[in-house]
């Protein structure tokens, strides 16, 4: 609310605006109504985008929202950043690439750096690299001649050539069992058939 309007509400309607209400702040920000209170800008008042919220210079929608042309899915947790300083994110999220790009928009450098820095979006950008799919064929006992076998190799998961052994980052997987929970832990790979008797098994990245 601008001061302008706080002045006429209070001399025409006789409704005192300058306690708890003038602290409080809607944004529309895409189509979502966030409620927050001022101070949550407060140090952003030379922001080019926050700045303006604060001193209610900033356009507004019919309904009086400050109104922000973002995702307003992720912006849930950009205003959280700025409440508390710290990134607080579900187990489950995944729209960081998003996300990052919200706090470029609204050039908040440490929220960037915070992003930047998780390891959740760390291990978002390697298993970009990641091949979709992946053969792996683990001799049975009293094969002979037979090798192990990954197709594709991966990054970190090291087959000499002559198949005797797997190792992840220089540690020795001693079974097929080690090697498939390596595979869907580290890499975040999902069975899709074992075939036990023949040593097989096929695996592919979970879309999620």
């Amino acid at each position: 609310m601008s001061l302008q309007a706080m002045s006429w509400i209070q001399k025409n309607l006789g409704i005192d605006v300058t306690g708890e209400w003038s602290q409080q702040v809607s944004l529309n920000v895409g189509g979502i109504v966030f409620l927050t209170r001022r101070a949550t800008f407060q140090s952003l008042s030379d922001h080019p985008i926050f700045g303006p919220i604060v001193n209610g210079t900033a356009k507004r929608g019919e309904d009086g929202c400050f109104v922000i042309d973002r995702d307003g899915v992720t912006f849930r947790y950009v205003l959280n950043f700025l409440r508390s300083g710290s990134l607080l994110l579900p187990e489950s999220f995944d729209e960081w690439d998003q996300l990052l790009d919200d706090a470029r928009f609204f050039q908040l450098q440490n929220m960037e750096k915070a992003i930047l820095d998780r390891f959740e979006y760390q291990r978002s950008l390697f298993r970009r690299t990641l091949p979709q799919a992946v053969f792996v064929h683990w001799p049975v006992s009293g094969s002979s001649g037979d090798k192990i076998v990954i197709v594709p190799q991966l990054p970190a998961l090291v087959v000499p050539e002559d198949g005797n052994e797997v190792s992840y980052q220089g540690e020795l997987l001693r079974s097929i069992d080690e090697l498939i929970t390596t595979m869907l832990s580290a890499y975040g790979y999902v069975i899709q058939h074992w075939n036990e008797k023949e040593g097989k098994v096929f695996l592919t990245l979970d879309s999620a």
